[in-house]
């Protein structure tokens, strides 16, 4: 459940997305319910979705990340660096985190970032996140509570065991996959926040922080550079990423181009 405007709402119908039936493996979240509940204190009305949850799962990831393929203040302190804080994108970077997918699961991981940023693009949609969970054994005190969390949620008289939405999440709501070092570790991810759209006033923050910083490093540019470097980025926490580099635009040619490959 999060607490939404009414701009977001609108933003929300105006993104018409197709059944995930169309594209079973998207990483686009799945939106269940869009509400409002009227009442007498401040506002008079509050908005909510409700969106699958990510990180359900009897495993508690470890580590946290949420990546936007950009740099400005994309980082945690180390004084606030604490067991369940969410990192960022110069944090993974710091620490030269790799996703080891096995090979037909890494290509339909590069095929749908793709797939679903363009296809936000071209709804001149910015500003999302790669949310990303990682699991792996830090202790035996971990099997315990990973035993105790089964439980719970074996419990749960509406849980659908037997459901698998995709490829993506195969093992309790994600993958398990084996580092070259021999170490198994568990991700969960999705990509969130999907309903900030590029209008006047983001356009008006874009200019603002390309006079301050390097326009392509900033969080707030155009859709179509935005979901480029957002892919860029994503692919370079795979292994081998050589081969995969998409084709950089520049924020400022990213006006006048806008793909029709990103359609569902």
């Amino acid at each position: 459940v999060q607490l939404t405007s009414e701009l977001n709402t609108n933003n929300l119908r105006g993104l018409q997305l197709p059944g995930v039936h169309r594209n079973p493996n998207t990483l686009l979240p799945r939106f269940y319910g869009v509400y409002s509940m009227k009442h007498e204190g401040p506002g008079g009305v509050t908005r909510f979705i409700i969106t699958n949850n990510i990180f359900n799962t009897p495993y508690d990831p470890v580590e946290k990340f949420d990546l936007k393929g950009s740099t400005v203040g994309r980082f945690v302190p180390s004084k606030k660096r604490k067991p369940g804080v969410i990192l960022k994108d110069l944090d993974i970077k710091e620490m030269n985190k790799k996703l080891y997918f096995p090979p037909k699961l890494e290509d339909e991981f590069v095929k749908m970032i793709k797939k679903d940023t363009d296809f936000l693009a071209q709804h001149k949609v910015m500003d999302y996140s790669l949310l990303l969970g990682v699991y792996y054994e830090t202790g035996p005190e971990q099997a315990v509570k990973v035993k105790e969390n089964m439980k719970r949620l074996d419990s749960n008289p509406y849980r659908i065991k037997s459901l698998t939405q995709n490829c993506f999440q195969t093992d309790n709501n994600g993958i398990m996959v084996t580092r070259p070092d021999g170490v198994t570790e568990h991700y969960y991810f999705g990509i969130i926040d999907i309903l900030v759209q590029y209008g006047s006033k983001k356009k008006a923050e874009s200019l603002l922080k390309s006079v301050v910083y390097a326009g392509e490093e900033a969080s707030v540019v155009h859709p179509k550079w935005y979901a480029q470097r957002f892919q860029e980025f994503m692919l370079g926490l795979l292994p081998d990423n050589t081969s995969r580099t998409p084709r950089k635009t520049s924020n400022a040619n990213a006006n006048t181009e806008m793909s029709d490959s990103s359609s569902w």
